[in-house]
Formats: structure tokens, sequence, C-alpha cells
């Protein structure tokens, strides 16, 4: 991820605001960045960003929370999971969906 551009088109920023998701819309592009406050701080007691791009069920997952999955898509990238993967982002999904009609 170093070095690249994003023209950020989307942002998802969770519910208690320590997560924020940033979308790059260019066409061709589908690049997903997370941003997040660092677990602990460093030498200095400083909290820092960090920066990486997800992949695996949490790639899948931002990539439904930005809408760009269709029926067929998702289950594409699901397939491309490993069992394990398949249930955490299934949970996940179910967990938001459920918030939602709550």
């Amino acid at each position: 991820m170093a070095n690249e551009i994003y023209d950020v088109t989307g942002v998802i920023i969770s519910e208690d605001k320590l997560i924020c998701a940033l979308f790059d819309g260019r066409e061709g592009y589908d690049a997903i960045m997370i941003v997040k406050i660092s677990e602990k701080p460093d030498k200095q007691g400083k909290y820092r960003l960090d920066c990486f791009d997800p992949d695996g069920e949490e790639r899948v997952y931002w990539l439904d929370k930005f809408g760009l999955l269709d029926d067929a898509a998702m289950d594409a990238e699901i397939a491309k999971l490993a069992t394990d993967h398949k249930h955490k982002l299934l949970n996940r999904l179910t967990a938001d969906l459920n918030k939602k009609k709550g």
C-alpha cells in the first residue's frame, strides 16, 4: 500500500467511530483501505493510525458494505474463502442486518 494514491469515492465510518473504510471507485479499481487507531500506544504513549488493505472475508465484508457485490458476485467471492472464513463473514453480515432491523 505504500506510495499508492487513492481517489476516495466512498467512506464508511463504523458506529463506534474507530474504523474508517475508504473505497477507490475509479473505473477498473475496487481498492479498499481500512484506517483505524493502533491497538497499543507507541513508545511516547501516543496512538497512531494504522492503514491496511483488507483481504479474505474482511475484503468481502467491506465490498458488501459499499454495495459493490450483487448476489452472483457475493457468491463468487465467498466461494474463494475457506470454510471458517465463510462462517465468520456470514455471522458478521447477519449481525449487521439484525442491527438495521433492530
